[in-house]
């Protein structure tokens, strides 16, 4: 049956796309038992991040002022700005593709499934009221017989017309599904580009300096991490953003989509935060 296929394939392609966002399955499985028990999931940097991290602590180590320190931190900045517009596409192809994709396996579906086997149960009561009243050995016994045949069939039809209403939904179903699909590749498209504009920017940056008696200060880059100082308790409201206490010191890079909010990092995690509650003191 088209509505059968049409589930088994979305849920190949549902597990395909948290593959592809997250290719580590135990993170995927820690994932499915905080949503499963309706918890918060804990906040972590995705690998890029993490090197951008390792990148800039060393070019602070060996010295930003040097050539290969300077390169060290451009590098990792880079990264880090890499990550945050993974970040944004991992959020966008969550809500508006994986979220729509898993409520209709879990809704529309299951509802399928529900009144098909309700069919099916009203067909086997249609068939043993016609043996009943073809075995009917008295007249009394044949009335009785028709009577409930003639529910039994009433029954049958009425569950036949609700089954058959939701099976006649699977290409308007289908068809929405096509609109998902562009909305991941539209995110996909914004992401790669997103990407190869930072990358570009990044190779005219690392371009080898002409030989100097004395090295030149490499060119620094638009948005540098900065250190602020947290002015009031912060309680995240959702998974992409960072509790914080009064008083804590904290790292943090703009979110260019959006100046009146910061990407704080913290403990090795990151999330983002209102500029109102911070105040810069680096």
């Amino acid at each position: 049956l088209r509505s059968e296929k049409t589930k088994q394939w979305t849920e190949r392609i549902v597990k395909g796309i948290e593959h592809a966002l997250e290719p580590n399955p135990n993170i995927r499985m820690e994932g499915y038992f905080y949503d499963k028990f309706d918890r918060k999931r804990p906040s972590r940097m995705i690998p890029v991040e993490e090197l951008g991290e390792t990148m800039i602590n060393a070019g602070g180590d060996v010295g930003h002022t040097t050539t290969y320190g300077g390169y060290l931190q451009n590098c990792g900045e880079v990264q880090q700005r890499l990550g945050m517009v993974q970040r944004e596409f991992m959020t966008t192809v969550i809500e508006k593709v994986l979220n729509p994709l898993k409520r209709f396996l879990t809704e529309d579906m299951k509802t399928i499934q529900k009144e098909r086997q309700r069919l099916g149960v009203k067909r086997l009561d249609l068939d043993v009221a016609k043996n009943k009243a073809r075995r009917a050995a008295t007249f009394e016994k044949q009335q009785l017989a028709e009577t409930q045949l003639k529910v039994a069939q009433a029954e049958f039809d009425s569950q036949y017309e609700v089954t058959k209403l939701l099976l006649e939904r699977i290409p308007d179903i289908q068809a929405s599904h096509c609109k998902l699909l562009q909305e991941f590749v539209a995110a996909q498209k914004q992401c790669y580009s997103a990407c190869a504009d930072l990358m570009t920017g990044a190779a005219a940056q690392s371009k080898s300096p002409e030989p100097e008696i004395q090295p030149e200060k490499p060119e620094m880059p638009k948005h540098r991490p900065r250190r602020a100082k947290v002015l009031y308790d912060y309680d995240a409201a959702s998974e992409e953003e960072l509790s914080l206490l009064a008083d804590e010191i904290v790292t943090v890079m703009p979110v260019e989509s959006d100046k009146d909010w910061v990407v704080a990092r913290k403990d090795g995690q990151n999330g983002r935060v209102p500029v109102s509650y911070l105040e810069f003191v680096s």
